[in-house]
């Protein structure tokens, strides 16, 4: 075989096998990144911070689940934030907390751009804004999705955001609070009804969750092609995030802030962090509707002590 063959082949090879290498990239996401509601540092948590520092040559970016500001007003959280942001590959959904103007200009990101979108390999992967009331917006909004994914063609689609769209009730996980669910669950009852069962895979990542003693601080569940996830920090006990290794298959896995343990998503299905958040949901129905409970317990207390009698009376 001649030199020249020789070299032809190998340049083929490697061409070839140059444009078969998969884009890769590792996300870790974050909820709730501001931390507990009882310290205010105005700044991020600091134990995220501190893994950041550590840990940050793990991952890519940096993804923002939303509050991950406390107060918008404060300027000194906002400046913290923005030295943050300019030092860091950062992308985020907007919070309760976060949903304000000033945002938008530290960031300088447009309030058109506030639903956006990027693409790695075969993944696209969306970031909402589903902090909002206005039901107007809701048609809009699964337009663009739509009009973006005949656009790209991907495989898998991630949608980011705040809110656990995908959760419509406390009982199947509950959230740190229930405000803007209304406009989330609208949303994703659309993209249910038009990709539930199609060919893409849906991974649908919010933050949510957390912030107080026995609510989820991860939660992991799969539906035919839908697949959910939530992480998010501030209890004082629990710092999980989430870490995403994209390429032409996606990895998740929870990760550890304090230790950088990784743990299969598996640890934290529906079934067990249902059973974990049931005690104090339980309770918190019942002090919530004391009322109800009392009438319903004096009645259940009242028939007792009537079929007690009609026993004795029968004796």
């Amino acid at each position: 075989m001649s030199r020249e063959l020789l070299k032809l082949i190998f340049l083929i090879l490697f061409i070839s096998n140059l444009h078969s290498q998969t884009e890769r990239k590792k996300f870790l996401f974050v909820g709730h990144a501001y931390g507990s509601h009882q310290v205010q540092d105005n700044n991020l948590d600091p134990l995220f911070l501190k893994f950041h520092k550590e840990n940050k040559s793990m991952y890519d970016k940096v993804v923002l689940g939303g509050d991950f500001i406390y107060d918008c007003n404060n300027d000194e959280e906002l400046k913290n934030l923005h030295n943050f942001y300019k030092k860091n590959d950062i992308s985020f959904v907007i919070g309760n907390h976060d949903n304000c103007q000033k945002l938008f200009d530290l960031t300088e990101t447009n309030i058109d751009r506030e639903n956006y979108y990027e693409r790695v390999d075969k993944n696209l992967i969306f970031y909402l804004n589903t902090s909002k009331e206005d039901s107007q917006q809701i048609k809009s909004v699964v337009g663009y999705i739509d009009q973006v994914i005949e656009k790209e063609s991907p495989n898998n689609i991630i949608i980011f955001t705040h809110q656990l769209i995908f959760s419509e009730s406390d009982w199947y996980v509950r959230t740190n609070s229930r405000k803007y669910y209304s406009y989330g669950n609208k949303i994703y009852q659309e993209i249910y009804k038009k990709y539930y069962k199609s060919e893409e895979q849906f991974y649908f990542i919010s933050g949510d969750i957390g912030a107080f003693r026995y609510i989820p601080y991860a939660f992991y569940d799969k539906d035919i092609n839908f697949n959910f996830f939530a992480s998010g920090i501030g209890n004082g006990k629990n710092t999980l995030g989430l870490l995403i290794d994209l390429g032409n298959t996606i990895n998740f896995r929870f990760i550890d802030l304090k230790t950088a343990e990784l743990y299969s998503s598996n640890k934290f299905s529906k079934i067990k962090v249902q059973i974990y958040q049931l005690p104090k949901l339980i309770l918190y129905n019942l002090k919530k509707n004391y009322l109800l409970s009392l009438s319903i317990l004096v009645t259940l207390i009242l028939v007792y002590l009537y079929i007690n009698r009609l026993k004795k009376n029968d004796a």
